[in-house]
């Protein structure tokens, strides 16, 4: 004879679990992966729908800044204007010229030139 508590074991995504009124999570649970945490880090995220846990403050890079920090380079955007290329800053483009624009002018004018 089958068992109720077996066929549902055969189930990929329900396991089972301790009956609430024994203080357990309930008798038929989903089963989810838990996220890992990383709070040292981790250079590689392993596969598609990998589960962490995040903390405040921490950065998750696209794949394509990854393979640029792992050459050594900088994450971040890389922007071109003309023969000016900029690599490593991030944010809205249009914000981060504006800043160097400042930053240039303010210099050259320092300098005693005229923009």
């Amino acid at each position: 004879a089958k068992s109720m508590a077996g066929e549902l074991g055969k189930l990929k995504d329900v396991e089972i679990g301790m009956p609430k009124w024994l203080g357990g999570d309930g008798f038929i649970q989903q089963k989810s992966e838990q996220p890992s945490s990383h709070a040292s880090g981790i250079s590689n995220v392993p596969y598609n729908g990998y589960l962490a846990r995040l903390h405040k403050g921490e950065r998750v890079l696209t794949p394509e800044d990854n393979e640029t920090y792992n050459k050594g380079g900088s994450a971040g955007g890389s922007y071109s204007f003309g023969d000016i290329h900029i690599h490593g800053a991030s944010g809205n483009p249009e914000e981060f010229a504006d800043q160097l624009m400042g930053i240039i002018a303010r210099r050259v004018s320092e300098a005693g030139g005229q923009m």
